[in-house]
């Protein structure tokens, strides 16, 4: 019987920018009771995926074995990464379609609180540019990957601990970043967003919940529905948290689970237990070339009946809604205005594109 992943296709549009974070379940470790037994299996299931997703960034949780996963990416063609160089086996890295990004600097997070991060996997921050645009689109990656739910009770409940920790540690570094950044923070957070999954406590991951309206844990439409990302978890502890600067480019409601189990037999056993978790942004995230700030203004935003432009240089105008649609527009040249009382409340994009390059705002849609 041929196990390997010959019925995966493509989940990935070209319509969207479409980041999934997917833990791997010990990649590339050989020991008996590490992830799956049959590690060249795993191996070569694991490398389909990627290969067939289409999917432009990946955040990977429990890299274990380096030399394999850089193995592994030199078959992936176009695709770059970045991997943690902390001391713990299981390692967190960030895949991305180099033909969209280039990797600027990296960070490793939080490497002097022990106390915070227990196990020694500190936060990979990874800095990807979208290419031909300049560094004010830049989309920070955070890999996050928190302590398991294991062992007998006295453990998890010091692994409760540690996750709480995390998440107070990561909200305060949060707090300290611009609203104009565009972050998202993804992987494996071991624990569900309403109630813990240790003791039915509150969830550990708390203090992240609490920077709502910075940050959005998009994930949340997940427990809201009790989809669970795991196939031995009833609840979702794979979660993704997203700046209120990326959120503005976040396709409503559009993260779910892909049920890759599906396409691979028996896939906890020969793949991972965890199931990739996607969600999908406007393309419209990767302009080509911006244009001074002082080019351009727009006002009022919010708006409710209409909203005016003013600008120094010839340009075409288009506005986008959060599905990636570009909407028909009444325009008034005379008065360079856009007419917006057929519209329906919610945030889109303004596209304007000059000779020499484009200008890029979000406008608050709110009738009165």
């Amino acid at each position: 019987m041929n196990l390997t992943a010959q019925t995966v296709s493509s989940i990935g549009s070209d319509k969207n920018i479409d980041i999934a974070n997917w833990n791997v379940n010990w990649l590339g470790k050989t020991e008996s009771g590490y992830g799956p037994a049959n590690d060249t299996l795993q191996q070569s299931l694991v490398l389909d995926v990627l290969q067939k997703a289409e999917i432009d960034i990946w955040i990977l949780s429990e890299v274990s074995d380096t030399n394999v996963f850089k193995s592994m990416m030199t078959k992936l063609g176009r695709y770059r990464y970045v991997i943690s160089s902390h001391n713990q086996i299981q390692k967190n890295a960030v895949i991305y379609d180099s033909s969209l990004f280039r990797a600027g600097p990296t960070y490793l997070l939080a490497e002097n609180n022990f106390n915070s991060f227990s196990t020694g996997r500190f936060p990979l921050m990874v800095t990807l540019i979208p290419k031909k645009a300049d560094v004010g689109d830049t989309l920070f990656i955070i890999a996050l990957h928190l302590k398991a739910n294991t062992g007998n009770d006295s453990m998890k409940l010091q692994a409760y601990e540690s996750r709480r920790k995390s998440c107070e540690w990561l909200a305060n570094f949060l707090k300290t970043k611009s609203n104009s950044k565009r972050i998202l923070i993804a992987g494996d957070w071991n624990d569900d967003l309403d109630v813990s999954i240790y003791n039915q406590l509150p969830s550990s991951l708390i203090e992240c919940k609490k920077l709502n309206p910075d940050f959005t844990f998009l994930t949340q439409i997940l427990t809201d529905n009790n989809i669970s990302t795991t196939l031995g978890f009833d609840n979702p502890i794979d979660h993704q948290l997203a700046s209120n600067a990326l959120l503005h480019y976040y396709i409503s409601d559009s993260t779910f689970v892909w049920h890759i189990e599906n396409s691979i037999a028996d896939f906890s056993k020969n793949c991972s237990d965890h199931l990739p978790v996607i969600s999908r942004f406007s393309i419209h995230l990767n302009p080509v070339n911006s244009v001074p700030e002082t080019t351009f203004h727009i006002y009022p935003n919010p708006a409710s009946s209409q909203v005016y432009l003013q600008y120094n240089l010839p340009c075409k105008i288009q506005l986008i809604d959060m599905k990636g649609n570009v909407i028909n527009i009444k325009w008034i040249e005379a008065n360079k205005m856009i007419d917006l009382s057929e519209l329906t409340d919610g945030i889109y994009t303004l596209l304007i594109n000059f000779e020499n390059g484009y200008a890029v705002r979000s406008i608050v849609v709110q009738h009165e």
